[in-house]
């Protein structure tokens, strides 16, 4: 069977023919064995078909399929780090929240979580302690949390910055 390898390639470029996989090492086509793992947030661009993609930000694995007439990446395991009985999405922001007399809710800040749905269960958590405070978080549209700190102590409490963060689970 012949290849035809691309004539102006590029250093770890991928060329797949055949069920066969090459890659450029910037002097001669060398052939690889099996399939190639991914690790990113988004999905990989001319990865050969049988590669596995592992999606960082959700914990889902993904297989790069071809069903005869086209190729595409397929979930494997549509559970995240937590678990199959709880697969969640994940965002974080850094924030100070302003001081806050006895009583008083905060203002209501808003984070990005790709994949989340008005719907959604929705938990979220600050990196310091909260000294008595609440924190809330809500799924407000598509792929946005708001959150919202509320003091209901009985005294003001200036909470030092932090990162909040929001996982998000589907219904």
């Amino acid at each position: 069977m012949a290849f035809n390898f691309p004539s102006s390639p590029t250093t770890d470029q991928i060329y797949t023919s055949g069920g066969a996989t090459y890659k450029w090492n910037g002097v001669a086509w060398v052939p690889q064995p099996g399939a190639f793992v991914f690790v990113s947030d988004t999905a990989p661009s001319g990865a050969p078909v049988n590669s596995l993609w592992w999606r960082s930000s959700t914990g889902v694995l993904h297989i790069y399929y071809n069903d005869g007439t086209s190729s595409q990446w397929v979930v494997v395991s549509p559970s995240g780090p937590a678990g199959p009985a709880a697969p969640y999405l994940q965002g974080s922001v850094i924030f100070d929240p302003p001081s806050m007399a006895t009583n008083v809710v905060g203002a209501i800040q808003t984070m990005t979580v790709t994949g989340a749905v008005p719907g959604d269960f929705c938990q979220a958590s600050f990196t310091t302690d909260l000294n008595g405070m609440t924190l809330l978080a809500w799924v407000s549209a598509l792929d946005t949390v708001k959150f919202q700190f509320q003091n209901k102590t009985a005294g003001t409490l200036d909470l030092i910055s932090g990162t909040v963060f929001a996982r998000v689970w589907k219904q």
